[in-house]
C-alpha cells in the first residue's frame, strides 16, 4: 500500500456540492492545474471529460464510489479522490486484484487471483492499510458481495464461502460445481450466483443458484445448456434476472426459482442485466444494447454499437449509461434507445459505469479511469447498483451494513465495554486527548461525530437500559413528486431506546417486505420521552403516485400509498 500527497491547495470548490465543484473544474481547468488531465472544454455539459486518472494496467472492473471517493481495481487497487481525480492511496500485493471492489462500513472488500489459491481481503478505506486476508480454495475471480455482517465470495473450485465482515473467519462453505461462474448478489437473505458445471468433452452446463444467507443451504437451481459467461444476476420485485450466451435472458421467481418468461434476442447476452422503471437493459455480442419489458421479456428497443458490449448498463433520471468494445461511453434515452451523447474513450470500455450526483466514473482499456459529465444530477439508480453487484454508491454501504447489531463502543478497545469507555469519550471532548481512543468505536449511535450522547449510551447499555424504551411512529408525510419522506418518531417509554429505523419505497405494498425495497436505515436514540424527525431523501425521480413508503422500527411500522 503506498500514499501519494495531495499537495493541491485549491479552496475556490469549498463552497459548492460535488456536482458544481466538477463542472466548475470541466469549465474552468482545474483538473488539469492539479495535473489530472483536463477535458479542454470551456463548459461541462452531457459527455464532457472531467478528469482523468493514469493506471498502469488495463481497467476490465467497475467502480466503485462511497464517501466522496473513487475505488477501482487493474490488478492492484487505486483509492481516487471523486472531485480531482487525485490518488489517495493504493495497493498491491503478490497476487492480482481481478474484480469490483466493495465499500461497506469503511472498510473495502476485494478478490484476489493467487496467494497461491486466491483469498479475500479487508482494507482500510482511510488508508488501504490491511484489516486481514483470509486464504480460499482457489482464484477468486468474481466480486465479493458484502451484506448483514457476512462477505460472500465464490472461488474457481467451485465453492461459495461466507466469511465474518469483522475478522475474515468463515461462517459457512458449500460446493456448487466446477467453478463459480458470477458474481453475487444477496436480496431477502437470499444468495444468487452462478456456477458452472464442466462435462469433459460434452457441453458445459451452467446453473444459477440460490442459498440460503445464514447457512448456505441450496434452495432451488435453474439449469440450461451451454456457458452464461460471468454474468451477475439482479433481483428487483422478487423477481430474478439473468443472462446467458445461448441468446437468452430469464425471468425466474426469487422464492423458487419457477420459470417467468425468456426472451430470445438471437445473439448471445453479453453483460449483467439491470433493472429500473419497469425495463431490463443489458448488452449483445450483437453490438447491441437492449431494453425489455420487465414484466413479460417483450423487446422494447434496441441500440446498435459498434462492437461488442460487456459493460453493464446503469441508469439515471431516464437515461441508460453503459460502455461498447468500440471505446464509447453511450447515454442512450431509457424510454427509445436515442442516443444522448457519445464520448470516445479510447480504449475499450468493458467495466461497468457508476454514476454519483451526476458525474459518471467508467475504466478503460487503454489505463484510464475518466469522470464524465452526464449532464444530469442523480446517481445510478438501476439494480446493479443498489445491489452492489459490480460497483456500487453510498446508497448499497448504508443497506449493507450490519442489521441491528448495534456497535456500544470499546471505545479503549480494553476488550469489553466498561465504564472507563464512557470516561475515555468524555475526556476526549474536553481536550485531554486519551492515549486509548478510536472515534470510529465511539461514535456509538453511528451518526458521524462524537458527543457526550454516546457516553449516556454506554453507561445506560451498561445498566441493562439499552433498547427499553419503546419507538413510535408519530406521522409519516409524502407527497406524489417530492424526493422526500419525513417521520417523526418517539420514545414513548420509561427507559432508553436506540434501535434501527429504515425507511422503504416500493411499487406495491407487498414490495415492502423486500429488503430491496431499502432506501435508508440508521440508528436512532431519543431519550426517554423525547421524539426525533426524519428526512430522508428517495434516490431517482423521487415518489410517483401509487408508490408505497413506509418506516418500521423495532416496535412500530408505518405504511402509506402516495
Amino acid at each position: 500500500m503506498s500514499n501519494r500527497d495531495d499537495t493541491s491547495d485549491d479552496s475556490s470548490g469549498s463552497h459548492l456540492n460535488r456536482r458544481g465543484f466538477l463542472r466548475t473544474a470541466a469549465g474552468v481547468g482545474i483538473a488539469s492545474a492539479l495535473g489530472i488531465g483536463s477535458s479542454g472544454q470551456a463548459q461541462a455539459s452531457g459527455g464532457d471529460k472531467i478528469w482523468e486518472f493514469n493506471t498502469d494496467e488495463f481497467i476490465s472492473t467497475s467502480p466503485t464510489v462511497v464517501d466522496d471517493t473513487v475505488f477501482v481495481t487493474d490488478g492492484k487497487l487505486y483509492a481516487l479522490d471523486a472531485e480531482s481525480g487525485r490518488e489517495n492511496w493504493q495497493y498491491e500485493n503478490d497476487t492480482y486484484i481481478s474484480c469490483a471492489p466493495q465499500v461497506v462500513d469503511g472498510t473495502v472488500f476485494i478478490g484476489c487471483e493467487d496467494h497461491p489459491d486466491g483469498s479475500v481481503t479487508a482494507l482500510d478505506a482511510d488508508d488501504g492499510s490491511l484489516k486481514w486476508e483470509q486464504p480460499l480454495f482457489s482464484a477468486v475471480q468474481t466480486a465479493p458481495t458484502v451484506f448483514d455482517g457476512y462477505v460472500f465470495a465464490g472461488d474457481n473450485d467451485g465453492y461459495v464461502h461466507a466469511l465474518n465482515a469483522d475478522d475474515g473467519s468463515v461462517e459457512w462453505t458449500t460446493q456448487l460445481g466446477s467453478s463459480i461462474g458470477s458474481s453475487l448478489t444477496v436480496v431477502d437473505r437470499k444468495v444468487f450466483v452462478k456456477s458452472v458445471y464442466s462435462n469433459y468433452g460434452d457441453e458445459d452446463k451452467t446453473r444459477l443458484h440460490a442459498l440460503d444467507a445464514d447457512d448456505g443451504s441450496h434452495i432451488w437451481e435453474f439449469e440450461t445448456p451451454g456457458s452464461s459467461g460471468r454474468l451477475a444476476p439482479t433481483v428487483k420485485d422478487g423477481i430474478v434476472y439473468v443472462g446467458w450466451l445461448n441468446d437468452n435472458v430469464y425471468a425466474l421467481d426469487a422464492d423458487d426459482g419457477s420459470h417467468i418468461w425468456e426472451s430470445d434476442l438471437g445473439s448471445g447476452i453479453s453483460s449483467m442485466p439491470t433493472v429500473a422503471d419497469g425495463q431490463v437493459y443489458f448488452g449483445s455480442l450483437d453490438h447491441s444494447v437492449y431494453a425489455v419489458e420487465a414484466d413479460t421479456g417483450s423487446k422494447v428497443w434496441a441500440f446498435e454499437t459498434n462492437e461488442k458490449v460487456y459493460s453493464s448498463a446503469t441508469v439515471v433520471d431516464e437515461t441508460v449509461y453503459i460502455g461498447s468494445f468500440d471505446d464509447s461511453v453511450y447515454a442512450l434515452d431509457a424510454h427509445n434507445g436515442s442516443k444522448r451523447w457519445e464520448y470516445e474513450a479510447g480504449g475499450n470500455v468493458w467495466g461497468s459505469p457508476t454514476v454519483v450526483d451526476g458525474v459518471l466514473y467508467v475504466g478503460t482499456g487503454n489505463n484510464r479511469m475518466l469522470a464524465l459529465d452526464t449532464d444530469v444530477e442523480g446517481s445510478s439508480e438501476g439494480s446493479r447498483v443498489r445491489l452492489g453487484t459490480l460497483g456500487h454508491h453510498d446508497e448499497w454501504s448504508r443497506v449493507a451494513r450490519p442489521r441491528h447489531e448495534f456497535e456500544i463502543g470499546d471505545t479503549n478497545r480494553g476488550g469489553g465495554v466498561s465504564v472507563r469507555d464512557s470516561v475515555v469519550i468524555k475526556q476526549q471532548l474536553v481536550g485531554m486527548e486519551p492515549t486509548l481512543f478510536d472515534p470510529e468505536l465511539a461514535d456509538v449511535n453511528r451518526n458521524g461525530e462524537v458527543s457526550v450522547r454516546d457516553s449516556v449510551l454506554i453507561k445506560q447499555y451498561l445498566v441493562g437500559m439499552r433498547d427499553k424504551g419503546n419507538l413510535e411512529i408519530l406521522n409519516l408525510l409524502v407527497n406524489e413528486g417530492s424526493d422526500k419522506v419525513i417521520a417523526d418518531l418517539e420514545n414513548t417509554g420509561g427507559l432508553g431506546v436506540y434501535q434501527q429505523v429504515e425507511v422503504r419505497v416500493a411499487d406495491t405494498e407487498d414490495g415492502l417486505g423486500s429488503e430491496e425495497a431499502i432506501v435508508w436505515t440508521d440508528i436512532v436514540d431519543p431519550g426517554m420521552g423525547d421524539w426525533e424527525s426524519i428526512e430522508v431523501t428517495v434516490p431517482g425521480e423521487g415518489l410517483s403516485g401509487g408508490d408505497w413508503v413506509g418506516v418500521y422500527t423495532d416496535d412500530d411500522q408505518e405504511t402509506t400509498q402516495v
